[in-house]
């Protein structure tokens, strides 16, 4: 990670695939624990717990002041994840705010969905690729295969000079674009390098095509961290990606330096990225619908409830109050306050 100034809030995304597994139990131990200690620290963010390992993005309040250098022995928060993951990959990027609206905490069968059995990235993945002129030289390499594993909106806003879009809408489609499009091609890559936005989805992917490809021996490479890792140290003037990279919470692109672009929105129906051009579509209304879901039947029937919604998010907006949050956040601190005020009585 490069020498970042501390801002207001701390962003932590982690993760880590464990060999042997969990068992249903522990799975469940442990999201208790986690969520628990999380709620303690006021954090907000996305994590998931699976019998395969932890995958998470976190925002908390900086233990250090704003503008001195981050110091990874001063943040409780991912003290608490090393403690409880040995090999955990983690980066870490500021902002002014807090970047999610709750806390979730969930247990599921994967913690990144591919949908493929017998895929153990804890036991064996593709060669890791730092940021920088070594991930450059593959990517400038006619016989590589350079694919971004990411999903098309993710593509349609940034990648790599000379990545392939396998065009798919769910990480779980992947493996059979691989079979149709590489392993049944008539001409195979020498080589195969894949990315995606900070490293996960790789771990799974490249295990896969290990596999798949064990008979061509097929060198099979990933870039280490993702995309963060190379907007967070590649400079600008030297990169080879171009656009911005899209990531799964408020500030929706980030782009050299992981700084907030401010470019895209969400929409609040499909969650899609939109542009400013996106933005003038005539079936686009804010906080209701864009163009990519006008037509969607299921979001229709929804339709009034993102009316209502969005009405509440501007009469909120316009008290200076929050109209998303987590209800079991509040809960926590009302009886906090509670509990303080009869302390003093």
């Amino acid at each position: 990670m490069a020498h970042h100034a501390v801002q207001s809030f701390t962003i932590l995304a982690l993760y880590e695939f464990i060999d042997p597994k969990l068992n249903d139990e522990g799975t469940l131990g442990l999201k208790n624990e986690i969520e628990v200690f999380l709620r303690g620290h006021k954090a907000r963010g996305a994590v998931l717990v699976s019998t395969e390992g932890i995958n998470g993005t976190i925002c908390y309040h900086s233990f250090q002041a704003n503008g001195e250098l981050y110091d990874r022995e001063k943040d409780v928060i991912l003290g608490f994840f090393l403690k409880l993951f040995s090999g955990l990959r983690t980066r870490v990027s500021f902002c002014d705010s807090n970047v999610f609206f709750r806390l979730r905490v969930r247990v599921k069968s994967e913690i990144v969905t591919m949908g493929m059995e017998n895929v153990c990235p804890a036991q064996k993945v593709g060669e890791y690729v730092p940021p920088g002129p070594e991930w450059d030289k593959l990517l400038e390499d006619p016989d590589c295969l350079v694919i971004d594993t990411r999903n098309d909106y993710e593509y349609g806003i940034g990648t790599f000079k000379n990545a392939v879009n396998p065009n798919t809408l769910s990480f779980n489609e992947l493996p059979q674009w691989l079979e149709d499009n590489v392993k049944n091609a008539t001409k195979k890559p020498a080589k195969i390098a894949m990315f995606c936005t900070g490293g996960i989805r790789c771990e799974k992917s490249t295990s896969f095509a290990l596999d798949m490809f064990k008979e061509e021996q097929m060198p099979i490479y990933h870039l280490e961290g993702g995309v963060l890792a190379y907007l967070d140290t590649v400079p600008p003037e030297q990169s080879l990606f171009r656009g911005e990279c899209y990531v799964f919470d408020q500030r929706v692109a980030v782009s050299h330096g992981l700084k907030p672009t401010h470019e895209f929105i969400a929409c609040h129906a499909c969650r899609l990225p939109l542009s400013p051009q996106d933005r003038t579509h005539p079936d686009f209304k804010q906080g209701v619908q864009c163009g990519n879901c006008v037509q969607d039947d299921v979001r229709q029937g929804r339709r009034q409830r993102y009316e209502n919604r969005h009405l509440q998010m501007k009469i909120h907006e316009k008290k200076g109050l929050p109209h998303i949050y987590d209800n079991k956040e509040v809960c926590l601190y009302t009886r906090q306050a509670e509990k303080k005020a009869s302390a003093s009585t």
